[in-house]
């Protein structure tokens, strides 16, 4: 893994907050421009063993992103409580940096 420093942007118009159907999820209080930074998450990678093992069968299993060579990562911070809405239909996109281990 890079262990190079990484700057992190903050946001200050984000809030963790629940929708009646979609549960926990980062929202906005305001606009954001297209192709703005939101947010850099560290991850936490599961080995494919581990993560058929044990993490599949547990609620992880709808916050983890697919990663390098078969395994998972779990992104810290909010970066597993943004909701993504269907193809075409995303308000919020990701970018995997799996040399830094980051999201």
């Amino acid at each position: 893994m890079d262990e190079t420093p990484v700057q992190l942007p903050a946001l200050g118009c984000l809030e963790l907050r629940s929708h009646p159907q979609r549960g926990r999820g980062v929202f906005t209080q305001q606009a954001i421009a297209k192709g703005t930074l939101i947010h850099i998450s560290p991850v936490l990678v599961f080995s494919q063993a581990e993560y058929s093992e044990h993490g599949k069968h547990t609620c992880l299993d709808h916050y983890t992103y697919c990663w390098r060579g078969g395994t998972f990562a779990l992104a810290l911070g909010l970066g597993s409580m943004f909701n993504h809405e269907p193809s075409g239909l995303e308000n919020v996109g990701f970018v995997r940096d799996m040399d830094q281990a980051l999201i």
